[in-house]
């Protein structure tokens, strides 16, 4: 969005793009599925013909959207390479775990698991939600309630990196804890 309005808005932009050699689209799935789609084939079309650049598009997933957009992002002739394979898409060492619930429930079934989780006088939980304020309301919840018995982090956009930092440090080093996340924060982990 801020490249797309600097190329309609910032005096010699557009020129400076004209002599374009290399284009990152990192995370480009995300791109998409935030509905950035029209912004990148805009801006896409503002710049030199992909057989003029080289064109790196990372991306931890491949949907339809995406593949239809290197059509007009990279060569002919681009390379795929697969990182993940086609074996298990997580580590199979971490203990995963899904629980359906409606919204109303969410807050309370999440409360109980955590909880139980707890009582392991060695856990590490991480749990990510849809935004930082939902990531910050819960952290401090937990706190409030005081009825887990264990250390609560939260990492999210509104701490400063620094903060983000030293806290990822702290709950890597602890015995036992549980990481409240934003889900844009939960993709660097």
């Amino acid at each position: 969005g801020r490249l797309d309005d600097h190329l309609n808005n910032t005096a010699g932009v557009r020129e400076m793009l004209s002599s374009l050699c290399v284009l990152v689209m990192d995370e480009a799935d995300q791109l998409l599925d935030r509905g950035f789609r029209p912004s990148i084939v805009k801006i896409l079309a503002m710049l030199p013909p992909p057989d003029t650049r080289q064109t790196l598009l990372f991306s931890a997933t491949f949907p339809d959207a995406l593949q239809e957009l290197t059509k007009s992002a990279l060569r002919p002739s681009y390379e795929m390479v697969d990182c993940v394979g086609p074996g298990p898409q997580s580590n199979e060492q971490v203990d995963q775990q899904v629980t359906i619930c409606s919204i109303d429930d969410l807050h309370t079934i999440a409360a109980a698991i955590l909880i139980e989780h707890a009582k392991n006088p060695e856990h590490k939980v991480m749990v990510f939600l849809p935004t930082a304020r939902e990531a910050g309301f819960c952290a401090a919840l937990f706190r409030q309630m005081d009825r887990v018995g264990t250390r609560i982090f939260e990492i999210h956009s509104k701490k400063s990196q620094p903060q983000r930092t030293a806290t990822s440090e702290q709950f890597r080093l602890c015995q036992s804890g549980i990481l409240f996340s934003s889900d844009v924060s939960a993709r660097g982990m």
